[in-house]
């Protein structure tokens, strides 16, 4: 349903965000996206660009017990 992705949070809710076990692929559109990985990766809540087809992996690591949010890639379509 659309209304589960009009906001950051229900993103990362949808997502399973950060519990889930097994790896996870988020389809969706702004401002939605950019506001969850600026959450992510900045822990405020910022407008961020993201491009059209654009795709961002963003890994959660734990390092003597304290999570870590990278981010491993990011590549717009147009770079391909």
């Amino acid at each position: 349903d659309g209304e589960a992705f009009k906001s950051e949070g229900k993103v990362l809710v949808a997502a399973g965000w950060p519990g889930s076990s097994v790896p996870v692929l988020v389809v969706g559109h702004q401002p939605a996206l950019g506001m969850a990985a600026a959450r992510l990766l900045s822990g405020a809540d910022q407008p961020w660009a993201m491009k059209k087809a654009a795709v961002w992996w963003l890994r959660l690591r734990e390092r003597e017990g304290e999570a870590h949010i990278a981010l491993h890639a990011a590549q717009s379509v147009d770079s391909l």
